[in-house]
């Protein structure tokens, strides 16, 4: 069950959504330019695997995106062309398996075939983690076969051409569901750096 809560200073609302998600993901973002948060909500639920609701003054409505349905997923809104409105990265597994995948928000979203590695049971992030004004991906889990902890370097604006910056391999511990955390600091010198720690068993 997923469910959101409307704060009224301090007392806390249910407002009854009626959304049935369970390990999945869930993350706010304008996704619209509104003013207003949105939500995208991933994971196994009675209709589909992946849902964009518009909030409209309180009420939240399924836009039909079009994204792939996955579950054991993770997401994250981000800006990453810098045209104003944000964009979709997603991780997870569909009926194929694991995937990893952009979709560009320019009042549709349309899947940027980034070629990024497939990971579910993982999570993602966004950050500028190379100080050059624009969002790279910082991306882990389990690709079927392996252990995945990745950095993708976005190079060119508008088509995100990425490029491999850092691997994991064997010395990554297996990521578990609801162990995984990233989180974002600053390095002494000032740039931003993206720190993850992974807690889950070798083996």
């Amino acid at each position: 069950m997923t469910q959101i809560y409307r704060n009224d200073d301090g007392v806390f609302t249910n407002i009854n959504a009626g959304w049935l998600s369970r390990r999945g993901t869930a993350a706010w973002g304008d996704y619209d330019n509104d003013g207003d948060l949105d939500i995208l909500l991933t994971g196994w639920t009675l209709s589909s695997g992946l849902c964009v609701y518009r909030n409209i003054g309180g009420t939240f409505s399924d836009v039909t995106a079009g994204l792939t349905d996955i579950r054991v997923s993770a997401a994250a809104w981000g800006d990453y062309d810098g045209d104003g409105d944000l964009d979709i990265l997603l991780s997870g597994n569909d009926s194929s398996g694991p995937v990893t995948q952009v979709y560009r928000n320019d009042g549709t979203v349309t899947d940027i075939n980034a070629g990024l590695i497939g990971a579910d049971f993982g999570d993602v992030a966004w950050g500028d983690y190379d100080n050059d004004g624009d969002l790279d991906i910082l991306l882990t889990g389990s690709n079927g076969s392996g252990r995945v902890a990745q950095i993708y370097r976005n190079d060119h604006l508008c088509t995100l051409n990425v490029t491999q910056s850092g691997t994991g391999s064997g010395s990554v511990p297996r990521p578990q569901p609801k162990q995984l955390r990233l989180w974002h600091g600053h390095h002494p010198d000032g740039h931003a750096v993206a720190r993850f720690n992974l807690r889950g068993l070798d083996g």
